[in-house]
């Protein structure tokens, strides 16, 4: 049996941001009832991204919110023993980041022009 608090659709605050903790607990299922085809993106992009990663190669996942992308190239990135790195600027996402076999984004608020 499910959760009352599971089926209850997210309300929407009047300043979207990925840094309030509502939405980042919320933003798997959220984005899902919103953008019902995500899940078949995302699979396209594991399988053309299969393409591109190199053996023992390195793959950056920009934005990474709760690490959706990660988990879907996981399989690809264990057969190549190619990492992953997540970017996610929100620790609000970050704390939503579940998988353990992909490193936990690193939390930037730093300009792009400091990363170099």
């Amino acid at each position: 049996m499910e959760n009352a608090s599971e089926n209850k659709v997210m309300e929407i605050p009047r300043e979207w941001t990925f840094k309030n903790a509502q939405i980042a607990k919320a933003f798997d299922k959220h984005v899902r009832e919103q953008l019902p085809w995500y899940d078949l993106v995302t699979g396209a992009l594991a399988h053309i991204a299969r393409h591109y990663i190199p053996q023992g190669g390195l793959v950056y996942d920009i934005g990474a919110s709760t690490g959706n992308i990660g988990r879907a190239l996981a399989p690809t990135l264990k057969e190549r023993k190619a990492r992953l790195v997540g970017i996610e600027s929100s620790n609000e996402m970050c704390g939503q980041y579940p998988s353990p076999s992909i490193s936990a984004p690193a939390h930037s608020n730093a300009p792009p022009s400091a990363a170099r």
